[in-house]
Order: structure tokens, then C-alpha cells, then sequence
């Protein structure tokens, strides 16, 4: 048999069959605790109850993923929504039912109309943001993003692993099926190896797990999934050509890297750049009159030159901000570099990141 993890905001996932008893509970891994893999964790136990044992394995500090929300460990109150600022789903959809339900339990809510974008090539002109027709409906978590993933997994019977890099993937073939051994690096480079011992059945929902660039560039080895692969011998029949299949898919996937910096202010503090009081959350494209409100009429130069009187933006650096107000009144700002500066600066992480902790690339202040 097989089982594979559908994502409603279009993860890739791949999953690998192994044997199991049909007396015993089924062993399975899932690598990843994005959208992906908490609503895989939420619906199979769902279906199976007792007859599946789910472990959850995440480098992160907790779930998210792309819906994810970065804290300050020295200052409770600071929650800024970094990655997807909203999602959409078609209420046709299978999921809808599912969002529905987070509605109901507290980690969603549905989002307002109040949503603006300003065009690139208009200063401070307003428009809906476009979502599709009357067929979707838009969602925030509550009280942040991340929340829509913390409800996925709450009441789930299943064994959590945050803040856990799975850094050797094993497979054995035991009468024509696979076995799954998964070790894994603690908190720290330094940490001894964990055996988290043998799974029938390996779900991943983290594509760098399985993308050899992406992974080699960042930890500067080989993807666990293709070398677990790679070094199983003996095969089972009709397995080879599938799995090499889905290897080659994940790796064509290609994205932009982004960095990001953030600020959180009171809503006094705010008031003087902030016009829009009915607003959840705004998106400012990277010319024109809103970015200048927001760095006061311009920009310190790094160099201690004085302050910039308009904002040209040339090079291109930033690409766009994402402004969100919370429950308790202060608004967040999140601003994303483009494509040419990330590129340029990529393999650098801050120091507190998870990529950092983990062992990956070169350290930022």
C-alpha cells in the first residue's frame, strides 16, 4: 500500500511504502510540521486512531513552516507573521471543511476586506486584494499564523520532534518492502546522534529533505532522502523507477530565497506613518509614497550621510512589506529583500535562526 500527503497550499510531499504487521500499529515518520505535514498528521490519525503511530521530525523550534510566526525570546510581546501573511481556500475543497473547523476551535479567522495592496506603479492608491471569486474564502490565524498549524496537531496522538534535524535517512529491504531508519541531530551541531529507531512507512513534507541542491547548499551534504536511496542496494521490484521519479520531480522545484528583517511597534508609535485604521493586514510594493511614510520621508545611509529625501530603492532591495496589526493594537512590519539581493547574501543566517543552530552556512550578527 501506499500513503502520500496531500498539501492544501501545494507542498511537495513523497511517500515511500514499508511493511508492517497487521497486528501492530503502523510506524510512521513524517519530516516536516508545515501545513503539509500537520494536516497529514491531523487526518490520518483521524482515519486510523490506534492503528497508526505518528512521529512529527522539525528542524524549526515549533509548527509553521510557511505559515510560520517569528518570536523574541527576550520580549514576550513581539509576534511578527513572516512567512504567508494570509492563505485562501476553494470552499469547494476538501480542506475548506477543515479551516472551517479551525474557525470554530479558535486558530483561524476569516479575514476582512480590509486588505490593501499599492500598486508598483501608483503612489497610494488602494485596491481589494484580488483573491478569486465568491468560491473562496481568506483566513488569518489567530492570534498569528502559526496558529493554523498548532490547531492541525492539537488533541493528535502523536510524538512531536521540534527543533530536531534528521541528518541520516537508512533504508533496508526486508522481503520485498522497506524499512526506515531515522537518526537525528539535537538542538546543537554538538549534540550526540538520536536513533529514533524503525518506521514502515516515511512521509516527507520538507522539500529540502529530499532536494539534493537545496540541501547540499545549505548544509553542504548529501539530502537524506537521496542517499538513503542511493545506498539501498536490493530495491524491491517496481519500487526503483517510481521513487527515482519523484526524486527527479522535487528536484526541478526551484525558489527565490528571501531575507527578511522585521519591527514591531505600539500603535502610538505607528500612528504617525499609519493612515489606514480598519486595515488587518497591508502590502506596500517597493516605490512610491508608502515606503517613504514608513521610513519617515526616507532612510538613514549606512554611512551616517543623512537622511535620503525620497526612496528610489536603486539597487533594487526591497521588494515588498507586509504590515499586519495584532489583537492588542501594535503593528508589525516585515520587509522582504528582493531576488538579486538574497541571491547575493545567500548562506547567510542570523545567529539565533534554525538553519545557524543547526550547522547551516555563514553566521550573521
Amino acid at each position: 500500500s501506499h500513503i502520500a500527503a496531500e498539501s492544501p497550499m501545494s507542498a511537495p510531499s513523497l511517500a515511500v511504502p514499508a511493511s508492517h504487521k497487521a497486528s501492530a500499529p503502523m510506524r510512521i515518520a513524517v519530516v516536516g510540521a508545515g501545513v503539509a505535514g500537520a494536516t497529514f498528521a491531523r487526518q490520518i490519525k483521524s482515519l486510523m486512531g490506534d492503528n497508526a503511530q505518528l512521529s512529527l521530525f522539525e528542524m524549526g523550534r515549533g509548527p509553521g513552516g510557511r505559515a510560520a510566526t517569528r518570536r523574541d525570546r527576550n520580549d514576550t510581546r513581539m509576534s511578527i507573521d513572516h512567512g504567508a501573511p494570509v492563505f485562501d481556500v476553494n470552499k469547494s475543497s476538501k480542506f475548506y471543511d477543515v479551516a472551517e473547523a479551525l474557525v470554530d476551535e479558535g486558530y483561524l479567522q476569516k479575514a476582512s476586506p480590509w486588505w490593501r495592496y499599492h500598486a508598483r506603479t501608483t503612489d497610494e492608491v488602494d485596491v481589494k486584494l484580488a483573491f478569486p471569486s465568491d468560491g473562496y474564502e481568506a483566513y488569518l490565524g489567530k492570534p498569528s499564523m502559526n496558529a493554523m498549524c498548532k490547531g492541525l496537531l492539537a488533541g493528535v496522538d502523536i510524538s512531536t520532534h521540534f527543533g530536531t534535524k534528521v541528518s541520516k535517512l537508512s533504508c533496508a529491504n526486508v522481503n520485498s518492502t522497506v524499512k526506515w531508519n531515522l537518526k537525528g541531530a539535537g538542538a546543537t551541531p554538538a549534540d550526540e546522534p538520536v536513533d529514533f529507531g524503525d518506521f514502515d512507512y516515511l512521509v516527507v513534507t520538507s522539500l529540502g529533505f529530499a532536494h539534493a541542491t537545496r540541501w547540499r547548499d545549505i548544509f553542504g551534504e548529501e539530502a537524506p532522502v537521496v542517499e538513503a536511496w542511493r545506498e539501498l542496494s536490493e530495491k524491491p521490484p517496481g519500487t526503483s523507477e517510481k521513487v527515482d521519479s519523484l526524486l527527479a520531480s522535487v528536484e526541478r522545484v526551484d525558489a527565490i530565497p528571501v531575507i527578511s528583517i522585521f519591527a514591531q511597534y505600539s500603535a502610538d508609535a505607528a500612528a504617525s506613518w499609519l493612515t489606514k485604521a480598519e486595515f488587518e493586514t497591508l502590502r506596500f510594493a517597493p516605490h512610491g509614497g508608502a515606503l517613504n511614510k514608513i521610513f519617515g520621508g526616507g532612510y538613514q545611509r549606512a554611512g551616517g550621510g543623512g537622511e535620503v529625501t525620497s526612496w528610489t530603492n536603486e539597487p533594487r532591495i526591497v521588494d515588498g512589506i507586509v504590515v499586519r496589526r495584532r489583537e492588542n493594537g501594535d503593528v508589525t512590519l516585515a520587509c522582504h529583500a528582493s531576488e538579486e539581493y538574497s541571491r547575493s547574501s545567500f548562506g547567510v543566517y542570523g545567529t539565533g535562526s534554525t538553519a545557524s543552530r543547526l550547522g547551516a552556512g555563514t553566521k550573521a550578527g
